[in-house]
């Protein structure tokens, strides 16, 4: 069976064979907060996505935003009644420039302790994706930085003027790279999750597909404004001028010109 819950995301409650229901926490708003742990749970798997990094506008060829990454924990001995703690960090903001763009945020969880995880036996943390012109070459630091027993990096963001935003990673792969190079495609997500098309010089970038398990990266433009990142952790797609026009694969809602947004992460608790 299952049941949606209110508040910051679905509660999801699935029929288990023994004494105790799991439940799932799935939180997509950005943010901080808490979740207690169901009276009878004694384990719970953590997951985390970091948001993904924004791109520029301007015609620079350093790189495009990337993806966030993945991170997963088991953490068991738990006791009902006592407090998981997160952060679900936002999507960089996509800019005219590499002044006021921005990487993506870190999500985690963590027990007990209301600050970002440090030990995967308690928690997981999920690094955010960086922006332009940072995001070349491909997110070989963020595993490092990242929390957990199973880590998956975002994609790199397309390298050259208006390239794609990488995708972010997913519960069993990494994220692709956004394609490099005067309005090309976003990369897929490591769950699969379609990048955005490409504008070429006549279109806007097509925004990455959101999926639950990760979002692909925005589509470039060469002329045209840059596509979001989908959710969770999608990197925008690199923009140019101040034109706006239809990409053939996804609509695109960014106005300005300007590179696209990436994707804002989330957090999932699987009780049991």
């Amino acid at each position: 069976m299952a049941t949606t819950g209110t508040g910051r995301g679905p509660l999801i409650k699935t029929k288990g064979g023994g004494g105790f229901t799991p439940v799932v926490v799935l939180v997509t708003s950005v943010g901080a907060g808490s979740s207690t742990v169901p009276s009878g749970a004694t384990s719970a798997v953590v997951e985390a996505w970091g948001g993904g990094g924004g791109s520029t506008g301007s015609d620079i060829s350093t790189g495009t935003g990337a993806g966030g990454a993945y991170a997963k924990s088991t953490v068991t001995g738990i006791s009902g009644g006592n407090i998981f703690y997160y952060t679900v960090g936002a999507g960089g903001a996509g800019g005219s420039n590499a002044s006021n763009t921005f990487a993506g945020n870190q999500s985690w969880v963590n027990y007990n302790i209301n600050a970002p995880a440090s030990n995967s036996a308690f928690g997981c943390k999920a690094v955010g994706g960086a922006t332009t012109p940072t995001a070349i070459p491909n997110n070989s630091t963020q595993a490092a930085n990242c929390i957990g027993t199973t880590i998956y990096i975002g994609g790199s963001g397309g390298g050259g003027p208006e390239g794609g935003g990488g995708g972010s990673a997913g519960p069993t792969a990494n994220g692709s790279n956004g394609t490099g190079g005067n309005g090309t495609p976003g990369g897929a997500s490591g769950s699969g999750a379609a990048g955005g098309c490409g504008g070429g010089s006549s279109n806007s970038g097509g925004n990455g597909i959101s999926n639950v398990n990760g979002g692909g990266g925005g589509g470039g433009s060469y002329n045209n404004a840059g596509g979001d990142g989908g959710i969770p952790g999608g990197a925008g797609g690199m923009g140019w001028s101040t034109l706006n026009a239809v990409c053939a694969g996804g609509t695109n809602t960014n106005t300005s010109g300007n590179g696209g947004d990436g994707g804002r992460g989330q957090v999932r608790i699987t009780y049991s």
